[in-house]
């Protein structure tokens, strides 16, 4: 196995020298793959700076508890090190070492003492794939997972525990190899069983990388049967691997016996092993922080201890019994059989129904409930655990079962085989009490799964990627630009006959030909589009910086249809709008200095600062000149209008479904498992991640991979608006907001979503009212549960939509969007505020807040994945926004429903 661990970072190599050493060790190993693997070792030994990686990791790691834990690893690590170059030392210098001296480390190395090389291993493998102690750290891989950390260092990680492993095997191993040549005794059953140990230790750290970082294996198994498919198939069929006993009472020896006893246990371990990864993607910590949500915090978090203790006992017993049978520790096996069958609290037939007892609602608890729906009523009522589960409530339950359910069927494990290991050693026959057993797995199991559905039912199968600690552009968002955005201009621009009016609200919708010597006009980012919505805005003595001489207005009072139009000074200084402008306004300007934005951004301006009132925007350091804007300029006010200008600072185009249809490889069995937005040529797209479905609904976690979008541009040959892409204007700025999906508890019609798309979809009482709205369309398949394939004939796909608009029997009503800041700023997390039929329009921020520069709200491109990959069954787009801020639009998806292959 040792073959598929890979080092995939740049290190220094120091080639070792003297070779008695690794002489030594070979001769005791016999495994040829391990002797190939210990020859790498030696010769080219990884030296990493363990204090440049523990700062790198713990820099990112803000929890104190959680760096104490990385603190202690390290710390173990080091001391294993050290052993190793002490054991390097000895062996250069053998001759002139001290027997006694050699010893006495050999013994210190595989005593039972915490400091000794044998318990350090144990202590840094607890840390990785922890028991009860670090039950509410779920190992130090979870606490990574659980943080940003780069996956270079990731990867540096694992080399180091890699190779302390490997160090810490190669000095017990030679430690026992000492003291048989000193004469301190025979080892040779201890020798096999650390390399036993050493072997499973790495291999359950290697699936856990696997699991959590996509540090993945070469052989690699492509899926994982559920656990409810497991049991069951064990309760219909009987499984007489462990059920018949006849067996062992035909006229066999005892080492016969032992055998075909062993072969059994080895293979249901198989089996067990083969699931122990798919229910560790979720840690128990999970769990209990959900329960801490509850108001009777105290009373569940104690019941929530005992029950995982519980089950960490099974857990032990039926890891010692596969122990015991590798070894051949006939003695330890018998003791462990008559102690799992006994009536003490602490044996594993008690402690299956006390597992059971905490489950059944029908069991009275202090709380009132079973853990089942306890669980369920907390992740109803926190909606912020998302955030830490990484699931929808309904798959986090289902995991839960999962957990639970193989911890039963393990503890079915451990007492059937010690009926049959109590009837091979002649302590009885337990024909009846095998039979017996049998009967109440299938009822603890029939119960568990009607208290699983009772509850998952309730339990929503949504889930969307919650806020991140912080937004970054590009990386978390994207934002529409330069649709309606704030404008500065002069009324007599706006004016066809270069006179003025005094009313700003008159011009609703114009071109802006030229600035009408209004040098203001051509400094500022022109509108190349239309200005809409003007109003008035007095500028007496208003300053726009020292980009321009200062204007004195001489004369009080206004002028209306003025013929001679003085310069202008601003109209020149700002960039002018090339669209169209709308619904202008006035707006004062008295002492008025305006911040431009810099070139190359997507605003106009940053900032307007009056002397007597409060500023338009957030006041900063400026970055470029301010300028000084009078009023009066001409007797023409200064109306504040919306500038809708497409061009190359402004990027609103929706990529739709005759262009692009963002679907899974239906044809080679793959689904989609995620969904995201993505940018590319300043087209929005649509993109999936997609992975192989297999039977029972399980995902190859291999095959994961996100689908390229079709990258094309709207400048190129045969491409149309509204039928290859959606243009977003003053006008067609809807979006739909709905999930769609498909009821799969219909246990014979199973469908999973293979697809998504954006369609325009028109809206309006007539054609003169015509608007455009984006919506989201989705793509399901039929499936076979059983055989895990794909229809791919014909009729087997069917795109689902939703197009009921404000004028519909079923309306769809509109999210107001006025007045508000940039999301960005906004101090608190944004809440989900879409419900159902509704719909969003982009528009501009607010004027006071932000100028109306931003387009509002913006897109969430985050990745939108379960933390264990599942089949889905719908998806869609919801609002979400933070009182007074413009939110996100985002993807939501809806998970598989398993509960009718309970």
């Amino acid at each position: 196995m040792f073959k598929n661990v890979r080092t995939n970072i740049g290190v220094e190599l120091q080639q070792l020298e003297g070779s008695t050493l690794y002489d030594n060790i070979t001769s005791v190993i016999k495994d040829s793959e391990d002797q190939l693997l210990f020859s790498d070792l030696f010769k080219s030994m990884i030296q990493i700076d363990r204090n440049f990686l523990y700062d790198n990791i713990t820099s990112v790691i803000k929890d104190s508890e959680d760096q104490l834990l990385f603190s202690d690893l390290f710390k173990s690590m080091i001391q294993i090190d050290r052993n190793f170059d002490q054991l390097q030392e000895y062996s250069k210098e053998e001759s002139n070492v001290n027997a006694t001296t050699i010893v006495q480390f050999a013994t210190e190395t595989v005593s039972h003492r915490s400091t000794s090389v044998k318990m350090l291993m144990d202590k840094i493998h607890q840390y990785i794939t922890p028991k009860v102690k670090y039950i509410y750290h779920g190992g130090l891989l979870q606490i990574i997972a659980n943080n940003t950390i780069p996956q270079q260092t990731l990867a540096t990680l694992f080399d180091n525990i890699f190779l302390t492993e490997m160090k810490g095997y190669a000095v017990v191993i030679f430690s026992y190899d000492i003291l048989e040549i000193y004469d301190e005794g025979y080892y040779t059953k201890e020798r096999k069983l650390a390399a036993k140990i050493f072997r499973k230790n790495l291999e359950k750290v290697i699936r856990m990388s696997v699991k959590l970082f996509d540090y993945r294996l070469n052989q690699y198994e492509k899926g994982r049967l559920p656990i409810a498919v497991f049991a069951q198939n064990i309760i219909k069929s009987g499984w007489k691997t462990l059920e018949d006993h006849s067996d062992l009472r035909l006229n066999r020896t005892t080492k016969q016996k032992q055998a075909r006893t062993s072969r059994k246990i080895s293979n249901t371990a198989d089996l067990f092993w083969q699931l122990e990864g798919y229910v560790s993607l979720i840690s128990f910590d999970v769990y209990a922080k959900i329960v801490q949500s509850n108001a009777n915090y105290s009373i569940d978090k104690s019941r929530f201890l005992d029950f995982y203790s519980f089950m960490a006992d099974i857990d032990k017993n039926f890891e010692l019994l596969v122990e015991y049978t590798e070894n051949e520790d006939f003695t330890g096996l018998i003791n462990l059989a008559d102690e799992a069958i006994s009536s003490k609290t602490t044996s594993v037939k008690l402690l299956m129904e006390t597992i059971h007892d905490h489950i059944n609602p029908n069991i009275t608890h202090e709380s009132g409930d079973g853990l089942l729906k306890l669980l369920a009523d907390n992740i109803k009522l926190s909606d912020e655990m998302i955030d830490i589960t990484g699931q929808s409530p309904n798959q986090l339950l289902y995991n839960f079962f999962n957990k639970i359910a193989l911890t039963q069927m393990k503890g079915y494990a451990v007492i059937q085989f010690s009926y049959a290991i109590l009837e091979i050693y002649d302590r009885g026959y337990y024909e009846t009490e095998s039979i017996l057993a049998n009967e109440k797995i299938r009822k603890i199991l029939k119960e568990l799964s009607q208290e699983t559905i009772r509850t998952t039912a309730k339990l929503s199968r949504h889930y969307w990627k919650p806020d991140p600690e912080e937004y970054k552009r590009g990386e978390h968002y994207l934002e529409i630009s330069r649709l309606l955005q704030g404008y500065i201009v002069n009324e007599k621009v706006l004016s066809n006959d270069g006179k003025c009016y005094a009313k700003c609200e008159q011009f609703k919708e114009v071109n802006i030909i030229k600035c009408q010597n209004d040098p203001f006009c051509r400094k500022q980012p022109r509108c190349s589009g239309r200005v809409y919505n003007c109003r008035y805005i007095p500028v007496e003595d208003m300053q726009i910086g020292n980009a321009m001489p200062n204007v004195n207005n001489s004369k009080n009072g206004r002028v209306y249809n003025c013929r001679y139009i003085p310069v202008d000074p601003f109209c020149r200084k700002q960039p002018r709008c090339s669209g169209r402008v709308y619904n202008c306004r006035y707006i004062p300007v008295e002492d008025m200095q305006i911040c431009l934005a810099p070139a190359g951004t997507t605003r106009r301006y940053n900032y307007i600062e009056y002397k007597n009132r409060n500023p338009l925007g957030v006041k900063s350091t400026c970055p470029t000149p301010l300028i000084n804007v009078h009023s009066s300029i001409g007797w023409c006010p200064y109306c504040m209008c919306f500038c809708d200008e497409e061009g190359p600072y402004s990027d609103r185009y929706f990529s739709l479904k005759h262009r692009q249809k963002a679907v899974s490889d239906v044809k080679n069995n793959k689904v989609v498992t995620g969904i995201r937005f993505a940018k590319k040529n300043r087209m929005i797209h649509l993109q999936v991640q997609q992975g192989e479905i297999l039977p029972q609904g399980v995902i190859n976690v291999t095959s994961l991979e996100w689908v390229p979008v079709n990258k094309f541009k709207i400048s190129d040959r045969f491409i149309h608006d509204q039928q290859d892409y959606l243009r977003i204007t003053s006008r067609d700025k809807a979006v739909d907001l709905h999930v769609i999906e498909v009821d799969s508890r219909k246990k014979y019609q199973q469908q999973v979503l293979t697809g998504v798309r954006f369609a325009a979809v028109q809206s309006g009482i007539n054609r003169n009212d015509k608007r455009i709205h984006l919506n989201l369309e989705i793509k399901m398949t039929k499936y076979n549960f059983k055989s895990g394939e794909l229809f791919i004939n014909r009729g087997a796909d069917t795109w689902y939509r939703n197009i009921d608009t404000e004028f519909s029997p079923n309306v769809r009503t509109r999210i107001p969007t006025n007045d508000l800041d940039v999301p960005t700023r906004a101090k608190s997390k944004n809440t989900i505020v879409s419900n159902g039929d509704q719909y969003v329009e982009f528009t501009h921020t607010d004027i006071t807040k932000d100028v109306a520069q931003t387009t509002v709200p913006f897109i969430d491109t985050q990745d939108v994945v379960p933390k264990v990959p599942t089949p889905l069954a719908g998806a869609g787009l919801y609002y979400k926004s933070s009182p007074g801020y413009g939110g996100f639009i985002g993807l939501k998806i809806v998970t598989y429903d398993f509960t009718p292959h309970l």
